[in-house]
């Protein structure tokens, strides 16, 4: 993925370790991510020629920038993208019976040789 580059989230990962101390599970679950409304924004953008790409969320208490060991554990447990926010409002409107779709910009582009504080 590039910078700029429109991430629909189809699952997410809890990396804040407020629940436990395990690796967390991959949540693709309907409640949380409406399939409807993916299909829907994928269509959308394919018909007005927006590029979309799909990807895990993955929460992470902030503020700090990934370590390179902490990007390969994201993406060993199938993380995409990483960011501060976003989870608590999925959770909260997915409990609260609201059809979801979250949508992420993705502005800087982190890898391990990029890494340079």
């Amino acid at each position: 993925m590039n910078p700029g580059t429109i991430m629909v989230i189809t699952g997410h990962l809890d990396f804040t370790f407020h629940n436990n101390i395990e690796d967390p599970d991959l949540i693709e679950d309907e409640k949380f991510h409406s399939f409807h409304l993916i299909a829907i924004a994928e269509s959308v953008a394919s018909k007005n020629n927006i590029a979309l790409t799909t990807g895990n969320y993955c929460w992470t208490m902030g503020p700090m920038y990934e370590t390179p060991a902490e990007i390969k554990y994201f993406r060993s447990l199938s993380g995409s993208a990483v960011g501060m926010s976003t989870l608590p409002e999925i959770e909260e409107a997915g409990s609260l019976g609201l059809n979801v779709l979250t949508l992420s910009l993705l502005p800087i582009l982190r890898q391990e040789y990029l890494i340079n504080h």
